[in-house]
């Protein structure tokens, strides 16, 4: 905690040199944001995309240093993930168009908590198959963002990679192209239509410490 009293203090007087400095308002608001997550220590919200199977549950555990299968993660509702310190607020959303009564869950689940990013996870053998019902979650949860008027980042993991590169693979892979395929596959699927994102990020998240591959990317 004095750590982060320290950095408080930092921000406090960056806030201050920026209120002498015409046309920084948006800094400023960033700064406060920071401000305010480095007093209240808030987690994480991450709204996870993706077919049953495809890993996301996996890959949350594997963030957070496990090695899988040990968070239940419901549904359509925030789950509050804690391990060693950390902590994160995860909402796992099922592709594909959801239902009257899953729409209702996830407007209110999105009402009790706005969250901070989207992620879109497809898992790498079936991204092809998985990338259309992935677009179909996103167009009905996209309209109730938008009605709220939130705009939080998004970003696709194509998980599972090892799945690509033979059993027992450990990484650096020696070729990568094959998993290349694949996060090309879903990135030009979603800009098909009309989710504009960075690229997608393969990554491993299951097993032992050494068979676990670009985790830090996926959670920077």
């Amino acid at each position: 905690m004095a750590e982060d009293k320290r950095d408080g203090g930092a921000i406090d007087d960056l806030l201050g040199l920026l209120d002498r400095i015409p046309f920084l308002g948006s800094v400023k608001h960033d700064l406060t944001q920071l401000r305010k997550l480095l007093y209240d220590r808030r987690a994480g919200r991450v709204l996870a995309i993706g077919a049953p199977g495809s890993g996301r549950t996996t890959l949350v555990t594997g963030l957070f240093g496990g090695d899988g299968g040990e968070i239940v993660a419901p549904p359509d509702q925030w789950v509050r993930i804690e391990h060693r310190g950390r902590h994160l607020d995860w909402l796992e959303v099922e592709s594909g168009a959801p239902g009257a009564s899953r729409l209702h869950a996830l407007s209110r689940a999105i009402d009790e908590t706005a969250p901070d990013c989207v992620m879109f996870v497809a898992r790498a053998d079936r991204v092809a198959a998985e990338a259309d019902a992935l677009v179909k979650a996103h167009s009905a949860i996209s309209t109730l963002l938008e009605a709220r008027n939130l705009k939080p980042p998004m970003f696709a993991v194509v998980a599972q990679a090892d799945r690509l590169v033979g059993e027992g693979a450990r990484p650096p892979y020696p070729d990568v192209s094959v998993i290349d395929g694949a996060t090309g596959t879903l990135k030009k699927k979603l800009d098909e239509a009309g989710v504009s994102l960075p690229r997608a990020i393969p990554c491993s998240a299951e097993g032992p410490a050494d068979a676990r591959w670009n985790l830090r990317e996926v959670a920077d």
